[in-house]
This record gives C-alpha cells, structure tokens and sequence, in this order.
C-alpha cells in the first residue's frame, strides 16, 4: 500500500512539474475584411506546451482547432510503402506522408467528397507548404520560423488572404 501511494505520489510530482515547466503559448484567429480594409479578432487561445515540442499541424488542430475541417486524430505519417496507402478518408504517398484527407463524404456514401491536398515543401520532405481546399479552392499557407515551428496559418481564397492564425 506504501509503495503504490509512493508511486502515485512521484507521478502526480512529475505530472505537476511538467506542467509547471511548460511555456506559455498565444494564437490568435484573425479575419480580414479587404472591403472595409480592418481586421477582427475572433479568437484567442492560450495553452502550455514543452519548449521541446514542436509546433507543427497537429499541435495547431489540437490546441486551436486550427484548421477546424481537420480532426485532432489526424495520422499525417505512416510507414512508407512502395505503392502508398489509402483508407475510407485519407490518402498517403509512397514515403508515407498524408497527400489527401477528406472531410467529407464519400465514394461509398454517394456524397460528393471534399477533401485538402497536402503540398509539402519538396519531394522529400515532411514539412508543410500548404494545404488546398477541394470544395473551394481556398489555401492554408504555412509560414515557420527558424526551428521549424508554425508562426502563423494564412488561409485565402481568389481574393487575398481572409483569415490568419498568428501564433507566438
């Protein structure tokens, strides 16, 4: 019984303190609105995060829900395979990076499917250029900074960019 309060106790300290040593973390959801030429701000979040981590797509759609299509299971690697891989919802090339997901319907349901092209920032790599919208042609344009995490998401459509997701 000591030994298992014992344990719990360590654990609830290693819980605490990784809390307490995470970063402090704001973003916030801007829209533009070129006709009038002001900007609203819709949202600010805040979280904590490990100096450690990075932030990458999924850590935007999990803290964020940023872009909010996307679920926060989202699975953007898996292991390459000579042909690629597809399911019911996602399409992934032959190095094993997510090039397709579809947020709605499907071939199987008789909806028409909508999904986002993943453009990365060259063949080899993982790392995002942007993602495009199939039902609207719309673009997530990802900027980093110099350690690879986002800074801020862009979406546009025809007209310039409409919303942005400024992370610091």
């Amino acid at each position: 019984m000591k030994l298992f309060i014992s344990i719990n106790l360590l654990l609830g300290v290693l819980l605490i303190s990784g809390f307490l040593s995470g970063k402090k973390i704001t973003a916030t959801l801007t829209k533009i609105n070129k006709k009038e030429n002001k900007t609203d701000t819709v949202k600010i979040f805040t979280t904590l995060y490990n100096p450690d981590e990075t932030i990458d797509l999924l850590f935007c759609i999990k803290n964020f829900n940023y872009p909010p299509s996307l679920p926060k299971n989202l699975i953007l690697q898996i292991p390459p395979s000579p042909l690629g891989s597809f399911n019911q919802k996602s399409i992934y090339d032959e190095r094993g990076r997510l090039i397709k997901y579809y947020y709605r319907g499907s071939m199987v349901s008789g909806i028409l499917p909508y999904g986002y092209d993943f453009i990365y920032q060259n063949d080899s790599s993982f790392t995002l250029k942007y993602l495009k919208d199939e039902a609207d042609e719309s673009i997530y344009d990802f900027c980093y900074n110099e350690k690879e995490n986002i800074q801020k998401i862009e979406l546009s459509d025809t007209s310039g960019i409409i919303e942005r997701l400024s992370i610091q």
